[in-house]
């Protein structure tokens, strides 16, 4: 009897912690890639290199909703531990109830990573969304010449 009272706990705690484990939401990430599906609202081919006329997406997830009115977009030369001054920063509107966040080009007309990024120098850039002095997330990226 005691056997069977140690088993159903060792059972019942196993459970708990695989359930618990299933509700922990993700932090926000940031997914880069050159296809978008309309559909889904999602970037499909995840990667981090792009040509510098290559079209480029780039998706803000986050679980929970944004609770902002806008959040703000910087671009640092170099990797995740060596940005000083950003290169460029751009306010962006977000919907507070919306949990993600896409920029990228018309349908029609897909912006490159030279448009999208406004650069026009090859090399690792490190891509990061803030809110104030809060950073939401940041991605390594890197660009290439066209002709490689």
């Amino acid at each position: 009897m005691k056997i069977f009272r140690s088993c159903s706990f060792l059972v019942l705690f196993s459970l708990s912690q695989i359930l618990s484990g299933c509700l922990e939401g993700k932090p926000p990430h940031i997914e880069t890639g050159r296809d978008f599906n309309g559909y889904e609202r999602r970037v499909m081919d995840t990667l981090s290199e792009f040509k510098i006329n290559e079209t480029m997406n780039i998706q803000l997830y986050n679980e929970s909703s944004f609770d902002v009115d806008s959040i703000e977009l910087r671009l640092y030369a170099g990797t995740t531990a060596a940005h000083a001054e950003p290169l460029f920063t751009q306010k962006v509107s977000v919907n507070p109830n919306s949990q993600d966040l896409i920029i990228r080009g018309s349908q029609n007309k897909p912006l490159s990573a030279r448009g999208l990024l406004r650069t026009s120098k090859v090399g690792a850039y490190y891509l990061e969304f803030r809110n104030g002095p809060l950073v939401i997330a940041g991605k390594d990226i890197q660009l290439h010449n066209s002709k490689e």
